[in-house]
C-alpha cells in the first residue's frame, strides 16, 4: 500500500488487500475502525458477531496493514489493545482486484447487500401479526403495485395509508425526462444526506438503507411494456 497524501488516504497496490476490501462479506469488519477507534470486543459487539471471529479478521486486517494499534489499555492481567484503520480513506483500483471485468465485481457487492437486506426484511415480515397478506393493485398512476399490509386497508388507497413503522423495500421502473431524473437522484441523495449525517443516533435502532436509480436498458429485466411493478413491504 501507499499513501496518496498525508491526509491519511492511501491507494491499493497489493493484491491481497485489495481482495480483501473488495470482498463484500470481509470487508464489514473494518467498519468498526474505518477512521475509529474500537477494541475487539467493542468491535464484535458492534457487529453482532463472536468475539473469536473479530479476532481473527483484525489479526488479518494487521498482517495486511489494514490496521494499526491506536493505543493500549493498562489493567490488571492483560492489556487491552485498541485498534484503528491505518487510513481514513481507502481506494482500490479495478486493476488490482481480482475481479475478470467490473461488472463482475459489481454484481457481487451489490448481490451481497440484497441479500442481508432480503434476509433482514423477512425476518422483519415474519413477525407480523395475523390478518396481513399481499395487497396486488393498481395505482392511479398506472403502476401495478404488490406490498404487504393489514387486510384492513385494502379499501384504502395506497397514497392514504400510513405505514411509516413498517419495513419498506420498494422496485419500480418508471419513465422520466432526463431532467426529472436528475431532480430525484438530486433529492435522494439529500433525503439521505439528511437522515446519516445530522449525528442524532444515540439510542437508534440500526437499519438497512438502500437507495437507488439508474437508466434501464430495454434487454434488462425485460417484461410486460407498459407495466411498472413497485414492491413496498
Amino acid at each position: 500500500m501507499s499513501e496518496a497524501d498525508s491526509c491519511s488516504c492511501q491507494v491499493i497496490s497489493d493484491p491481497a488487500v485489495a481482495a480483501f476490501l473488495s470482498d463484500p462479506r470481509k470487508v464489514t469488519f473494518i467498519t468498526p475502525f474505518l477512521a475509529a477507534e474500537s477494541t475487539v470486543t467493542g468491535a464484535a459487539r458492534a457487529m453482532g458477531v463472536q468475539g473469536s471471529t473479530m479476532l481473527y479478521r483484525v489479526r488479518q486486517m494487521l498482517r495486511l496493514g489494514l490496521l494499526v494499534v491506536s493505543r493500549t489499555q493498562l489493567r490488571a492481567g492483560r492489556p487491552i489493545q485498541h485498534y484503528r484503520s491505518s487510513a481514513d480513506v481507502y481506494f482500490v483500483p479495478f486493476e488490482v482486484t481480482p475481479y475478470a471485468t467490473s461488472q463482475a465485481q459489481f454484481l457481487r457487492r451489490e448481490r451481497h447487500q440484497h441479500e442481508v437486506f432480503a434476509e433482514a426484511l423477512a425476518v422483519t415480515r415474519s413477525r407480523q401479526p395475523v390478518g396481513w397478506g399481499l395487497h396486488v393493485r393498481r395505482d392511479p398512476g398506472g403502476s401495478v403495485l404488490i406490498h404487504s399490509g393489514p387486510q384492513g386497508l385494502i379499501k384504502t388507497p395506497i397514497r392514504h395509508q400510513s405505514a411509516s413503522t413498517e419495513p419498506l423495500s420498494v422496485w419500480s421502473s418508471v419513465t422520466l425526462l432526463p431532467e426529472a431524473a436528475s431532480e430525484l437522484n438530486s433529492r435522494l441523495q439529500a433525503l439521505v444526506e439528511e437522515y446519516i449525517w445530522d449525528g442524532s443516533t444515540e439510542g437508534g435502532q440500526p437499519y438497512l438503507l438502500h437507495i437507488g436509480l439508474v437508466p434501464r436498458p430495454v434487454s434488462v429485466g425485460k417484461g410486460p411494456q407498459n407495466e411498472n411493478r413497485s414492491q413496498p413491504a
